[in-house]
């Protein structure tokens, strides 16, 4: 059993983790699912082998423990769906660590030092109880972060300007690497302010959600810059204004923008470029030109919500 490299069990297990599975210590992947209770014991700092830790959909409690910070070769983490409370400082010390999975926990908080872990690619924290402002300044300098969730949180204060500053998400992954999707996810937290111009620099970013916030004013020109953008989601907010013609720029397949009520007026011409296959107007003003260019690009979208056509007089 010492020299066992790959444990996984499934639903069948329940009780706590016993601390005698610090005594494998051969072990690259470790899987535990299904209705494990209690702590996580300190022996798992003696996996120091491990590359991979499953241990999502099962009701552990408390904090990881310290001893997390011997784990030198981890690389993966999955913890999801457990009421994990904290995360420790030494996580810091897991330099080849480059995914995190830990939502829908009780996580108040991420350490600053989850900014030293220069490999992390996908950060995974949405679905937990975290307050203040979005912690970007301790995300900003990871050179390979490019899959974010911050969603479902407790998040107050503006969108920074310093998130057009996530470097993988601004200039493209290290290497070339795209085995990970360029994502970020921050709805339904409690975000006020604009939107701000600087998110136009997230040139290699796939899929946004800012959805279900208190963001107010237009939606910047600049997002037009996001020319690798192909899913968008603002809706639930309190934007307002006409929407900038520089959407037409992106590669967009879905766009949400439901729910905003003070968006209005006619969608700009240049939109007709747009191959979408969703676009949702619910709750909005605005509206489609009753034109013949308009009128087979709507109705070539295959999932239309709220979608209505302009006056006359507005044409």
């Amino acid at each position: 059993m010492i020299s066992l490299r790959w444990l996984a069990l499934g639903n069948e297990l329940t009780g706590t983790i016993p601390p005698e599975i610090g005594q494998l210590s051969s072990l690259t992947r470790l899987s535990l699912g299904g209705n494990l209770t209690g702590s996580l014991p300190s022996e798992l700092g003696h996996l120091t082998n491990l590359e991979v830790l499953v241990l999502r959909d099962n009701r552990l409690t408390g904090p990881l423990p310290r001893e997390f910070g011997q784990l030198t070769r981890l690389q993966r983490l999955y913890l999801a769906g457990n009421d994990l409370s904290r995360i420790p400082p030494e996580i810091g010390n897991l330099a080849e660590l480059r995914v995190i999975g830990i939502e829908n926990n009780d996580l108040k908080s991420i350490p600053a030092e989850i900014g030293n872990l220069a490999k992390l690619a996908a950060l995974g924290l949405h679905g937990n109880n975290m307050t203040g402002p979005l912690p970007i300044g301790l995300l900003d300098e990871l050179p390979d972060l490019r899959w974010l969730s911050l969603s479902e949180n407790d998040f107050t204060g503006s969108i920074p300007p310093t998130l057009g500053d996530l470097s993988a998400l601004r200039n493209g992954p290290p290497y070339g690497d795209v085995s990970i999707a360029h994502r970020l996810d921050l709805s339904d937290n409690h975000l006020t302010g604009r939107i701000p111009v600087e998110i136009g620099a997230l040139a290699f970013l796939n899929f946004l959600d800012i959805s279900n916030n208190d963001l107010n004013g237009p939606l910047p020109a600049s997002i037009g810059t996001m020319t690798s953008l192909e899913e968008l989601y603002l809706g639930g907010n309190n934007l307002s204004g006409p929407l900038p013609r520089e959407l037409a720029n992106l590669r967009l397949y879905r766009l949400g923008l439901e729910g905003n009520r003070g968006l209005s007026g006619p969608l700009p011409p240049e939109m007709t470029n747009l191959y979408l296959e969703y676009l949702n107007l619910h709750d909005t003003d605005l509206c489609v030109p009753n034109t013949d260019a308009f009128r087979d690009w709507t109705a070539a979208i295959k999932e239309k919500v709220g979608v209505s056509t302009c006056p006359a007089s507005t044409d």
